[in-house]
């Protein structure tokens, strides 16, 4: 069933990308005299596709990992003399066993099997010389100098979220981040866009606060109490947050008011949708697309993928 969804994925890709090829009538339509063009369709078809090669590399990867996991397992068994059959009942039937009917309530056998047989192929990893040569999509981004970023301005690794204040994902992204940042220091410059969801009444309020506290250069304090108080951002408590940071509230009050940075929140609403982005948090490490929050590790990997690129 994965493998029919995947082929549908893939057709589906080369059906769209032929049509971006192929030339449109330009405007493409008009609704009550005011016309559609060709460029603003194939933008919006992009931001479909960019999913589509996203979800087509994940496969990818996920078969490539099954590929070298079975080569390692092979060269082992070669390494040992014995069979596949043999290693895998020593290294992972045997020991799963004995756990199982010492901790019954806790997890099947199929499970425990699962995990064990994860364990030794994690271990064989560790101890094997793997080059990957496959190479996820990426997306093209200019700096925008207006962005709130943190982190050395030079650095070769950038990271850019779109984010919502008002979503819980995005506070344990937001966690995670905070990992990430003090691990690689000067290593990572991190970039914050908005993307309040229309869903989250309070998002796009507090987005408007967070510009408003950047522009008096403290964007990253005042956010961090938008995440610590999620729950808690109607307007009178986005005007006291601006008090307990310490800016000038008058000229904080007056931003809020006048909605001074609507036109820039729309701005990276409307470039996220041109990127793909579809849901909060979304990130893009040097270009490659990363959905949801996702744990500390799994960025940790990528990072540490493109970082070793560039000491190569």
């Amino acid at each position: 069933m994965k493998l029919i969804v995947s082929l549908k994925i893939f057709l589906l890709l080369i059906f769209f990308q032929f049509s971006l090829q192929a030339k449109s009538p330009d405007p493409v339509a008009k609704v009550n005299g005011e016309p559609i063009s060709s460029q603003e369709l194939q933008d919006n078809v992009k931001s479909k596709l960019s999913h589509f090669d996203q979800e087509i590399y994940e496969e990818k990867m996920n078969e490539l990992n099954h590929l070298i996991a079975e080569k390692l397992i092979e060269q082992e068994a070669k390494r040992r003399k014995t069979s596949v059959k043999k290693l895998l009942h020593s290294e992972v039937d045997l020991p799963a066993q004995r756990e199982f009917k010492m901790n019954k309530q806790e997890e099947s056998l199929d499970v425990t099997q699962a995990r064990y047989k994860q364990q030794f192929i994690s271990r064989l990893r560790k101890e094997a010389n793997i080059e990957v040569f496959l190479s996820p999509p990426r997306m093209n981004f200019t700096k925008d100098p207006k962005d709130p970023s943190r982190g050395k301005e030079s650095a070769e690794l950038v990271i850019v979220e779109f984010t919502d204040f008002q979503c819980p994902f995005c506070y344990r992204a937001h966690e995670t981040m905070k990992r990430i940042l003090a691990k690689y220091e000067d290593q990572v410059h991190f970039v914050q866009k908005q993307f309040p969801l229309g869903f989250h009444q309070n998002a796009k309020p507090a987005a408007l606060a967070a510009l408003c506290a950047h522009e008096q250069g403290a964007y990253w304090k005042y956010s961090e109490l938008l995440w610590e108080n999620q729950r808690q951002l109607d307007k009178e408590n986005l005007l006291k947050f601006a008090k307990q940071t310490g800016i000038d509230t008058k000229k904080f009050n007056s931003c809020i008011n006048k909605e001074k940075y609507a036109s820039q929140v729309e701005g990276d609403i409307k470039e996220g949708k041109k990127l793909g982005v579809a849901g909060t948090p979304t990130f893009f490490i040097n270009g490659i697309l990363v959905g949801g929050a996702r744990p500390y590790e799994y960025f940790k990997t990528i990072i540490d993928m493109e970082l070793s690129k560039q000491n190569n």
